[in-house]
C-alpha cells in the first residue's frame, strides 16, 4: 500500500476514512449518493437518495433536512487491519474519524455553511444506502453542510438551556 498525505492526521498514515457524499442542492451535480475516489479526485455515483431516506438513516434527526450535501465518514477496516493486527485498532479508526470530521467542519464553516455532526444513526440503513458490507467498511460519523431551514438547536434543548440560565 502506498502511503498518502491528506488534510487530517492518520494512524499509521493509512488514511482509513472514506467519504460517501449525499448531494441534494449543489450546482452542476446530480442529486444522489457518491463515493469519493481520492486517487482520481472524483465523485463516483452510487444511487439516488431523498431527504426522507437520509432522515431514516439518522433515526429521525432533523440534521440532514434541507442540507446542500452531507458526508458519511466510513471506516475502511480492511486497510486498518492490514497494518494493525489487534482487536483494539478501533481506537485509531475513531480518532482518525474525529480528526477528519473536525477538518471538514472547519472547511464548511470557512465557506459560510452551517455544519451538523452526529454519530447516532442506523448503521444498517446507511450501509444499504452506501452499498457497504458492514464488516470491512462501516459508518463512523455523519456531517451535513448547508444553510438549512431549521435552527441549529432543537426547541426542547433551547427551553432546557434557558431554564438553566435562569437558575444562575
Amino acid at each position: 500500500l502506498p502511503f498518502k498525505r491528506k488534510t487530517s492526521p492518520s494512524g499509521g498514515c493509512l488514511q482509513i476514512i472514506e467519504c460517501y457524499v449525499s448531494i441534494f442542492n449543489v450546482k452542476n451535480c446530480e442529486n444522489g449518493i457518491y463515493w469519493y475516489d481520492p486517487e482520481e479526485h472524483v465523485l463516483c455515483y452510487l444511487n439516488s437518495v431523498s431527504y426522507l431516506e437520509q432522515r431514516n438513516c439518522l433515526s429521525g434527526q432533523f440534521f440532514g433536512d434541507n442540507c446542500s450535501f452531507s458526508i458519511y465518514l466510513v471506516i475502511n477496516a480492511e486497510r486498518l487491519n492490514w497494518k494493525y493486527k489487534t482487536a483494539r485498532n478501533y481506537k485509531i479508526a475513531f480518532m482518525e474519524a474525529g480528526h477528519f470530521s473536525q477538518t471538514a467542519q472547519l472547511c464548511g464553516t470557512c465557506e459560510g455553511l452551517n455544519t451538523w455532526i452526529t454519530g447516532a444513526f442506523n448503521e444498517d440503513k446507511i450501509e444499504t444506502l452506501c452499498k457497504l458490507d458492514g464488516i470491512s467498511r462501516f459508518p463512523a460519523f455523519f456531517i451535513a453542510f448547508g444553510k438549512g431551514r431549521y435552527d441549529k438547536m432543537h426547541t426542547l434543548m433551547k427551553k432546557a438551556l434557558n431554564k438553566f440560565r435562569h437558575y444562575k
